[in-house]
């Protein structure tokens, strides 16, 4: 790990995809039920206020965002 920036490098040769995962596969399965429901139906979309009242930053104790 470099820590000054807490990176690392992976050096791969080779890559081969095997098919689809088995959490790809439930979440598509998941979105496909939600819409047939119509969960994503324009109707229930909210319009963002060109001016928000309030405003929320969710991060970690740790994280860069406290400092």
């Amino acid at each position: 790990v470099y820590e000054p920036r807490g990176e690392y490098q992976l050096i791969i040769d080779y890559i081969e995809r095997l098919g689809i995962g088995e959490l790809q596969v439930a979440f598509e399965n998941l979105k496909l039920k939600l819409a047939r429901e119509g969960i994503f139906d324009q109707e229930h979309k909210k319009e963002i206020p060109a001016f928000p009242t309030r405003v929320a930053l969710i991060t970690s104790p740790e994280g860069a965002a406290l400092y």
